[in-house]
């Protein structure tokens, strides 16, 4: 891989994922033509060589705040030309000007699209959502596969919520359910800055989420989404209830959500940071 770089006269590289950050750190501690600029984009722990690359590397990029200053608080790692670039979201939304209410029947739509894995808590979703009030009419989706789907789905049953909630899988583009949904709800325990909340804001969707790592920074608590103090379940329930049953709050967090999304989260944005950085350290 060094050969080939030298060989293309490569002037940086940006390594994207644990593998390609370990192998960038095989490397990162040589005298080298090129910038090496890490990056660190999970909530996962991640091995040596990444750790070699990302305090050795001639620049480093997260993808939140609370990333960079966990690669300090858990592994000691202080780049002093660290950068914060979000994840842009790719899916294709409609422009601010042209996006239509959404429609306010009954019931109301909520949604998670994750993985179905132990950090993700779709489970506490489930418990959260059998609290709410048993008068008001709400749907939710849960949408994903992975190794919890199936415990999750007997957890569905016996809670005697089955009737309310589906598991359509693994959508390939979830634009669709994106726009026919009301609400997001996340409640996973571990998080870099997650993709789905950052569609979810695209899509206009208020969110009610736990506080955990980088999910503060997917959203303007108060504004388009209310933040919860993790494992405070009564407190979720309690927004999570005040966002179904009032429409007018719906929609204009639902306004603020899609502005918000445009300033931090557009393609365009990302580029603009990662044009800006090259130029820096080249």
């Amino acid at each position: 891989l060094d050969s080939l770089l030298k060989s293309l006269k490569a002037e940086a590289i940006i390594p994207m994922g644990r593998m390609a950050n370990c192998h960038a750190g095989l490397f990162s501690n040589q005298k080298r033509p090129y910038k090496v600029i890490a990056t660190f984009r999970t909530g996962k722990s991640i091995p040596f060589l990444q750790r070699r690359a990302l305090r050795l590397a001639d620049g480093l990029i997260a993808n939140s705040h609370d990333a960079i200053e966990r690669i300090k608080r858990t592994y000691g790692i202080e780049n002093p030309k660290s950068s914060v670039i979000y994840n842009g979201c790719i899916r294709d939304t409609t422009s601010l000007q042209s996006v239509a209410p959404r429609s306010v029947g009954k019931p109301v739509r909520l949604i998670n699209a994750s993985m179905f894995r132990p950090e993700k808590k779709q489970v506490r979703l489930l418990r959260i959502c059998s609290q709410l009030p048993a008068q008001i009419d709400w749907h939710l989706t849960l949408a994903g596969d992975g190794p919890q789907r199936d415990s999750c789905i007997q957890e569905a049953d016996r809670l005697g919520l089955r009737n309310r909630i589906e598991f359509p899988g693994l959508l390939p583009n979830p634009t669709d359910l994106y726009q026919s949904s009301h609400i997001a709800i996340h409640a996973s325990s571990k998080e870099s800055l997650p993709n789905f909340l950052v569609e979810a804001q695209s899509f206009g969707l208020p969110v009610v989420a736990y506080n955990v790592d980088g999910v503060g920074e997917t959203f303007e608590n108060g504004k388009s989404g209310f933040l919860i103090d993790h494992g405070k379940e009564s407190q979720f329930v309690e927004k999570l209830q005040l966002l179904i049953e009032s429409e007018d709050l719906r929609q204009l967090m639902s306004q603020a959500a899609r502005e918000y999304a445009h300033r931090h989260f557009s393609p365009e944005a990302q580029i603009s940071a990662y044009i800006d950085l090259l130029k820096q350290l080249i």
